[in-house]
């Protein structure tokens, strides 16, 4: 699918701007070049999705996040000089939900509907088919099944 590289983001494959860290040092996917300084490049966009995805998961299985309230916080946090509120409450209308209600991202339609409204949030706009965000998906949930 081509998709029109205008953000960082989109660019680098790199949908959810994942900043170079520590913590984030192991995901795989990466480009061989990483010529941004501060975000990762992946090799394909559903790379990206799938960093995410674990992303997101890791934030509800170890760091007990439930609230998109609470994960937007640690994704984006104010601190940061994003706009956090305005971002929890964007992500919570995409899931139908209030900011501090508890989601399950277990759940992969959940879990695919964050994705898409973070995508949207940090690039202006969620580019993916459907088909590319579920690869990624199942790319990070282990739920491979067939890909082509």
């Amino acid at each position: 699918m081509a998709v029109q590289a205008t953000t960082r983001g989109i660019r680098g494959n790199n949908p959810g701007n994942i900043r170079k860290s520590d913590a984030t040092r192991e995901l795989i996917g990466l480009s061989v070049f990483q010529d941004d300084p501060g975000f990762w490049t992946f090799s394909t966009p559903e790379y990206g999705i799938r960093a995410i995805a674990k992303l997101l998961l890791t934030y509800q299985r170890k760091h007990r996040l439930f609230s998109c309230a609470q994960i937007i916080g640690r994704w984006a946090p104010s601190s940061d000089g994003n706009p956090t509120t305005a971002y929890a409450e964007f992500v919570a209308t995409q899931l139908n939900v209030n900011t501090n209600e508890d989601v399950d991202l277990e759940d992969t339609a959940t879990l695919t509907k964050m994705v898409k409204a973070i995508i949207h949030f940090e690039n202006g706009r969620q580019p993916y088919d459907t088909e590319t965000i579920a690869r990624g998906i199942r790319l990070a949930t282990g739920n491979i099944g067939v890909i082509r």
